[in-house]
């Protein structure tokens, strides 16, 4: 993908958001994740624009975009590789939405009183991706990952520490 656009597309390599290049959104960027593209920019046409001709450069090799992964440049919150980023709040992090949901499974977990280390394991992986955005969450992590690995497909009755580190990070969710 990347070939792709340092071969048909103006955008430039050192324009692209990852870990060799600043993150400062004073200009036209782009973040490439295997097969999608996020563009970001203060100036909706210039976005427009690049979103148009990124969709020609594709179509002119013959690939296709699909409609549906399709989001016109907007200051609302879009999903990006699943994460929320709001232009108007100035925030990144797992949408509301998907928060509360988390939340929701991670309470049902608990009040079943027990599980399997996979069934953590589930769970702890979707919170340690709704974590990336705020990486030091993540510290409050440990008896959950000894009990996925003594449990591992066994039901075990669930440990007080793990309850303590799932109200934890439900605790620091809002942040």
């Amino acid at each position: 993908h990347e070939h792709f656009l340092n071969t048909y597309t103006s955008l430039a390599p050192s324009e692209r958001i990852n870990s060799s290049n600043d993150s400062v959104i004073n200009r036209l960027r782009h973040q490439v994740y295997i097969d999608d593209l996020n563009l970001f920019g203060t100036d909706e046409s210039e976005v427009r624009h690049a979103q148009d001709a990124y969709i020609r450069a594709i179509e002119s090799v013959g690939l296709i975009v699909k409609p549906s992964k399709i989001v016109r440049p907007t200051a609302e919150g879009v999903e990006c590789v699943g994460l929320e980023v709001h232009g108007r709040e100035h925030t990144v992090g797992v949408s509301a939405a998907k928060l509360e949901k988390l939340r929701r499974d991670t309470l049902l977990l608990l009040e079943s009183g027990s599980c399997t280390g996979t069934d953590l394991s589930r769970v702890v992986g979707r919170w340690t991706w709704a974590c990336l955005a705020c990486r030091p969450v993540l510290s409050v992590f440990n008896a959950v990952y000894r009990f996925i690995e003594c449990a591992d497909g066994r039901v075990f009755e669930i440990w007080n520490s793990v309850r303590r580190e799932l109200r934890v990070v439900m605790g620091l969710s809002p942040l």
